[in-house]
């Protein structure tokens, strides 16, 4: 399933929207899932289990990406759950202007 929901009015600035992503009976598990760039940063928090790289390496639990200007590649699994936080390059500068 994949799902996109909008931000909160007040949020709109920060936030594009937040896009989840889940495959819990693992109808996609060991299919290599590819993304295109996209120009947003994107806060990545697994509440399922976690994907995999394209390298085999697990993703954390919660992981910054920053801005997708490549394109990236990942493993579903069974479990996989997961939401992307789509942050405008406003919203990236202020909620992590230390990065």
């Amino acid at each position: 399933m994949f799902k996109i929901l909008p931000p909160a009015r007040d949020l709109a600035t920060l936030v594009q929207g937040y896009w989840f992503v889940e495959d819990l009976p693992g109808d996609h598990a060991g299919a290599m899932i590819r993304t295109s760039p996209v120009p947003y940063a994107v806060l990545s928090v697994n509440i399922g289990r976690p994907n995999a790289e394209e390298n085999g390496r697990l993703v954390p639990d919660v992981a910054l990406l920053g801005l997708q200007s490549q394109n990236r590649s990942w493993c579903s699994w069974s479990d996989t759950y997961f939401v992307m936080v789509m942050l405008t390059v406003s919203g990236l500068v202020r909620l992590f202007s230390h990065t």
